[in-house]
C-alpha cells in the first residue's frame, strides 16, 4: 500500500517537473533554434552551389542545374528532418513544398537545357522565376536570415 502512494504521490509530481509549459516538447526546437540551424543548413547549401563551376555555355547549363538541384533537393531533407516548432510547423511544411517546386523547376530546367536553345533556356528560367522568390519570402518569413535571401 506505501508503494502505491509513493507511486500516486510520484505521478502527481511529474507534471510539475520539467516542462513548464513555455519550453517545447522534448524532441521539437524553439523557433530561434530552428532558425538558427536552418540558417547553418542553408549557408551550406549556398556554399555547395557557389563551389559550382558556372556554365559559360549552354552545354553546360544541364550539369550545372542538375548539380545544383540535387544541393537543394538535400537542403530540403535536413530543413525538413529540424524539428521545428508546432507554432511554426505550417510555415516549415509551406517551405519545404516550395523548396521541392524549386527542385522541381530546376529539373525540368535541366531537360529543357539538353536541347540547348539558349532562348528556351532563358525563357524558362524567366517564366519559372517566382518559384524561387516564394521559397525565399517563406523563410524570411519564419525569420530566417540566410535562406530568406535570394541566391547570390
Amino acid at each position: 500500500m506505501r508503494r502505491t502512494f509513493a507511486l500516486i504521490a510520484l505521478i502527481a509530481l511529474l507534471p510539475s517537473c520539467g516542462n513548464d509549459g513555455d519550453d517545447p516538447p522534448p524532441d521539437r526546437l524553439t523557433h530561434d533554434a530552428y532558425v538558427e540551424q536552418a540558417d547553418a543548413i542553408c549557408t551550406r547549401a549556398d556554399t555547395a552551389i557557389a563551389a559550382l563551376t558556372e556554365p559559360t555555355k549552354e552545354a553546360d547549363v544541364a550539369a550545372y542545374t542538375q548539380a545544383a538541384a540535387d544541393i537543394v533537393d538535400r537542403e530540403r531533407d535536413e530543413l525538413e528532418a529540424l524539428k521545428a516548432p508546432a507554432a511554426d510547423g505550417a510555415s516549415a511544411a509551406a517551405l519545404s513544398a516550395a523548396l521541392a517546386d524549386v527542385v522541381r523547376v530546376a529539373r525540368d530546367l535541366v531537360e529543357v537545357a539538353r536541347a540547348g536553345d539558349a532562348a528556351a533556356i532563358r525563357g524558362y528560367v524567366e517564366r519559372n522565376a517566382s518559384v524561387d522568390d516564394e521559397a525565399n519570402r517563406i523563410a524570411a518569413a519564419l525569420g530566417m536570415k540566410v535562406c530568406g535571401q535570394p541566391a547570390r
